[in-house]
Parts: C-alpha cells; structure tokens; sequence
C-alpha cells in the first residue's frame, strides 16, 4: 500500500483518518438510498 493511513506525521494522519470516516459515512448513507446492506467488515 502506497499511502498508509497512520503514520507518524500527526496532522496527515488525522485528515487520512478524517477522509477514511467520511468516505465511510458517504458508502453507508448511498447504500440506504439505494436500499441495500453493506457488510460492516470485509
């Protein structure tokens, strides 16, 4: 993997963390729009 999401820079570390709830959030709420359930791990 290229760009790890913890590492030891602090602040890009938080906005990967960041990015990675959000793309969250925007997959879960496509998915109760569209009507269909996501696993919660893979």
């Amino acid at each position: 993997h290229e760009h790890r999401v913890v590492i030891p820079e602090r602040d890009i570390s938080q906005a990967r963390l960041a990015l990675c709830q959000a793309t969250k959030t925007v997959l879960s709420n496509g998915c109760k729009i569209l009507g269909i359930s996501a696993p919660e791990r893979m």
